[in-house]
């Protein structure tokens, strides 16, 4: 048995954890409204606070690059997971986000609404790294 390592009291309540299937780091949500990444035995990777929204939902790329979250404002954002920059965010839903997925294929993200409707956003990873790449 393991627990989080933080130096930060604010850390202290995880409302959600996400872990990929390589299990080499785990995402947590705390409620706080704080972000943050862990190795998985427990060691802080970095954090972040997210001002924009409430988090509610959360999913990442199958490769772990990026984060996707949705909350109480209805907004996507996507984020990069090793410095957590926010890369994108996608036109506010008119309801809360309360689930996200991504497609198989990595082309879609499925976002769930308070209301039971479904919404569909297109994604293109490759185009956001190579954005961030012809940027630096």
């Amino acid at each position: 048995m393991r627990q989080f390592e933080t130096d930060l009291s604010i850390l202290d309540d995880p409302s959600q954890l996400f872990m990929l299937q390589d299990a080499e780091n785990v995402c947590v949500i705390f409620k706080t409204n704080h972000i943050a990444f862990f190795t998985i035995n427990g060691k802080q990777l970095n954090h972040i606070k997210v001002e924009e929204d409430s988090i509610l939902a959360l999913t990442m790329s199958q490769d772990g690059q990026y984060l996707v979250v949705g909350g109480e404002k209805g907004t996507v954002y996507i984020y990069r997971t090793y410095d957590l920059a926010l890369v994108y965010t996608y036109p506010s839903c008119d309801a809360v986000i309360r689930s996200l997925a991504i497609t198989h294929d990595q082309k879609y993200i499925i976002v769930g609404l308070s209301t039971g409707c479904l919404i569909i956003f297109n994604v293109n990873f490759n185009v956001i790294t190579y954005r961030r790449k012809a940027l630096n």
